[in-house]
């Protein structure tokens, strides 16, 4: 593997204006404005209500309607990468190569909105880290959300059966901050007061 991090984020619910797949169907759709797509290219498959009285013959028609999409598309270009587009029958499918288990375990974590794929550290397997990433993400891979509150033994993770009691009480802490929290086991054998305060400006009951 030549890069030494692909982290690779999608918003969560109700932010989906901001996803990148989003946009990126944009140019799709700007393409198809004002194209007229007969729904009855082999003949009509509906009775004078609409409705379908010959599946067999609807199934052609769109297939022949998703050709001349797929005609429309694959003259598309996006970010400078040209669209390949083809239509498939019913009943057919893609399906993917199985990929390598022992290399995903080593390299990737997935999560709902976050995918990460970083170099592991067996020189036989990938080259060594070209920047100082792990010195950052010691444990090589981003940490996953954490809320924090103050207690009278320090800063502590807050338990996810109190936070989904009053979700509005508290807060996730960013990764900034997610980092420092990691880094104060450390940190105490070099103070002999544990710097919480100037480390960590959090606000009082909230991470």
């Amino acid at each position: 593997m030549k890069f030494d991090a692909l982290i690779h984020i999608v918003n969560a619910a109700g932010l989906s204006a901001f996803n990148p797949v989003k946009r990126q169907m944009n140019p799709l759709s700007h393409d198809l404005a004002s194209l007229i797509l007969p729904h009855d290219h082999y003949g009509t498959h509906l009775n004078s209500s609409g409705k379908t009285v010959d599946e067999e013959l609807e199934g052609k028609n769109f297939l022949a309607t998703a050709e001349a999409l797929s005609e429309v598309w694959s003259n598309t270009v996006i970010d400078n990468h040209k669209v390949e587009c083809k239509a498939v029958p019913i009943g057919k499918e893609f399906v993917p190569g199985d990929p390598n288990p022992s290399w995903i375990a080593n390299h990737v974590q997935q999560a709902r909105y976050c995918l990460q794929v970083v170099k592991c550290t067996n020189p036989n397997c990938c080259e060594p880290f070209s920047t100082n990433w792990l010195d950052v993400f010691s444990e090589r891979f981003l940490p996953g959300p954490a809320i924090y509150e103050y207690t009278m033994r320090g800063v502590e993770a807050v338990e996810p059966s109190e936070y989904f009691k009053d979700p509005k009480k508290f807060m996730f802490s960013n990764l900034k901050k997610r980092l420092v929290v990691k880094k104060l086991p450390t940190l105490a054998k070099e103070f002999k007061k544990m710097p919480i305060r100037s480390l960590l400006p959090l606000d009082a009951g909230k991470a």
